[in-house]
């Protein structure tokens, strides 16, 4: 019998809340685990205490309601080392001017050669969409028609992903901080995550695993950054639910 292995999920994060945000173990003796939030987070300030809810309700809701929203419906395969993944993608101009396109980011493409997750396919509402691939980490969705100010957007993508496989051991705290390390002097076609999104150990580590909306500034996409170097990532606030569906032996942390 396979001994249990555990998922992380450490690298969701986008300032954002999965079920509450609490840090979460979920156990399951069926065939299939699914680890799927409260439906009431659907609206925005179910994310939050009572008192700040009641705070923010005559006076930020429409900030909450105009936040990105992200459904990840991901399953993993049976080792643990492979995934697909759907993600709902709801985006509301809040410019003054029309958006002609959507950019989205895979930032574990960014440090790994090659790419390890895939962008196959998407489609739009309530107009058609045309998915162009820019780089390696970056994919822009141009619907048929600009997005209005004030007009929303969904997006549906299809995604696929391999986890790297690491020796046994480069999970610990000292392995990590070698690895780091040596991301400082490696060449550009080495991995340089240290294990972000990756296998060892009996440990799927689930980290910038799928596409976000890439960061806007002055009416442009950031598609491309000089450095690799620190903690990649979009520092854009977004809501995100999540359903999970694993193995049945397998522990989740989020």
């Amino acid at each position: 019998m396979r001994a249990p292995a555990r998922l992380r999920g450490y690298g969701w994060r986008m300032r954002a809340r999965w079920a509450a945000g609490a840090g979460i173990w979920l156990f399951s003796w069926v065939n299939t685990l699914r680890a799927e939030p409260d439906p009431q987070l659907s609206a925005p300030l179910a994310w939050l205490r009572p008192a700040t809810r009641a705070e923010l309700a005559a006076t930020r809701t429409p900030e909450l309601e105009n936040l990105p929203r992200y459904r990840l419906n991901l399953t993993l395969g049976d080792d643990l080392t492979v995934f697909t993944l759907t993600e709902e993608v709801t985006y509301t101009n809040t410019e003054a001017a029309a958006v002609p396109d959507l950019a989205f980011r895979v930032f574990a493409n960014r440090t790994s050669q090659p790419p390890p997750v895939a962008i196959n396919a998407a489609d739009c509402d309530p107009a058609p969409c045309q998915l162009k691939q820019e780089s390696s980490s970056a994919w822009r969705v141009v619907p048929q028609q600009p997005i209005a100010p004030g007009s929303q957007l969904r997006v549906r993508l299809n995604l696929a992903g391999k986890l790297r496989i690491i020796a046994a051991g480069e999970t610990d705290m000292m392995q990590q901080s070698l690895s780091g390390l040596s991301g400082l002097f490696s060449a550009p076609s080495d991995p340089t995550d240290y294990g972000l999104l990756s296998y060892g150990d009996g440990i799927a580590s689930l980290a910038n695993f799928h596409a976000l909306l890439a960061t806007r500034r002055q009416g442009k996409w950031l598609t491309s950054e000089r450095t690799t170097m620190g903690d990649l990532g979009s520092d854009e606030m977004a809501l995100v639910q999540a359903w999970v569906t694993t193995p049945s032996d397998v522990q989740i942390a989020a």
